[in-house]
């Protein structure tokens, strides 16, 4: 099969590598992946897994940057033979909806989460003939945001490669590469650091101080990018500064992020990039832009899952909170936190595999009767 995945970059979040492993799992089992977006970190991984990438200017709402790549996509389209175009986010989905209507192509989409929507949202965004949906609260949201009809998404996860991320010790390599000492205990968020997107990396580095004031042997590392990365340089800046040492390392964005969680004590963040950090077996404290769920846990562990581990709809994440939960990990025995770890792995193994991933999305296709 012939499949074009259509994202708006491939920088450092959920969605990107979603598409990453996806990609991946599918050139592997034989089919012809091309994606198509505003490049970043990911594609050196495409590349290494024999999957194409065309690089356009799809991460822009300005209008040129819209046009140019509505004419690279419609070419690339008209001249690529693909069996099934395959959106990942709304300006991307606007693009194709509207090459669509004068070059005909199977088009399906996937709802990574939840946006605000408006009138004019409702009315240019297009979620394709079929729709995946990474949980069954995004589901609900494209039928009732969008009106989509419910029988025609399937709800799939963020499949995770749990050999590549597996509990192990800490590679030294990586953590040189970053200044850090391998023997010292480590709290790791990862995430995009986008403006509405960065608000647990901006609380953890305020609770930075409080945390490393009663564990002085841990280090706190933000992976990620984006156009916020200032504003969380400032954090953490004023939190090195208070603490009179580094106490925050900002990593910027990293594809190997599996080395920097090897062996670390703590992670902060939500959604797929949790659940990286859970086949690593890390205890997660489940903190982003959508809420804040605390330390996961067998109590909370059902709640997590109807988010897609984002926590969404509680109170956002504060630096009180972060300290609090952070320092109780921190506290714990060995045995504790591997207790912990060991039921985060146990969640992936059984239900998060990037096998069921590549499935859904062939099992949706196949009811588009693409084959």
């Amino acid at each position: 099969m012939k499949i074009l995945f259509v994202t708006m970059a491939l920088g450092i979040g959920g969605a990107e590598t979603h598409i990453a492993e996806l990609s991946r799992a599918l050139s592997a089992a034989g089919h012809d992946v091309t994606v198509a977006s505003a490049g970043g970190v990911f594609e050196k991984t495409l590349a290494e897994a024999g999957v194409r990438h065309v690089t356009l200017p799809l991460a822009s709402k300005d209008p040129r940057a819209v046009i140019a790549a509505k004419r690279g996509l419609k070419k690339l389209i008209s001249h690529g033979g693909f069996d099934v175009v395959h959106g990942h986010a709304r300006i991307p989905n606007f693009i194709l909806s509207r090459i669509r209507k004068k070059l005909p192509f199977r088009f399906a989409t996937t709802a990574h989460g939840v946006y605000a929507v408006n009138a004019l949202w409702r009315r240019i965004t297009d979620w394709g003939e079929r729709a995946l949906a990474v949980s069954d609260d995004v589901k609900r949201y494209l039928v009732d945001e969008y009106g989509m009809p419910a029988e025609n998404i399937a709800v799939t996860v963020n499949g995770v490669d749990a050999d590549r991320f597996a509990p192990g010790e800490a590679d030294s390599a990586a953590l040189g590469e970053l200044g850090l000492d391998p023997d010292r205990r480590r709290v790791v968020f990862v995430g995009r650091l986008d403006a509405g997107n960065d608000a647990a990396a901006l609380a953890l580095c305020a609770a930075a101080p409080q945390i490393t004031a009663k564990h002085g042997d841990a280090d706190i590392v933000v992976v990620g990018d984006g156009d916020d990365f200032a504003a969380v340089k400032e954090a953490a800046d004023k939190a090195n500064e208070s603490a009179r040492r580094r106490v925050v390392t900002l990593a910027g964005a990293r594809s190997d992020v599996d080395r920097v969680l090897a062996g670390a004590t703590a992670f902060v963040g939500i959604a797929r990039c949790a659940l990286e950090a859970m086949a690593c077996a890390v205890p997660v404290v489940v903190a982003g832009n959508y809420g804040y769920l605390g330390v996961l846990d067998r109590q909370n562990a059902d709640e997590a899952r109807a988010s897609n581990f984002t926590a969404r709809g509680r109170e956002l994440p504060t630096a009180d909170d972060l300290a609090r939960d952070v320092c109780a990990l921190l506290e714990m025995t060995e045995a504790e936190r591997g207790s912990l770890g060991e039921l985060g792995r146990d969640i992936v193994l059984r239900e998060y595999s990037v096998e069921r991933m590549m499935n859904d999305y062939l099992a949706l296709w196949e009811k588009m009767g693409i084959k």
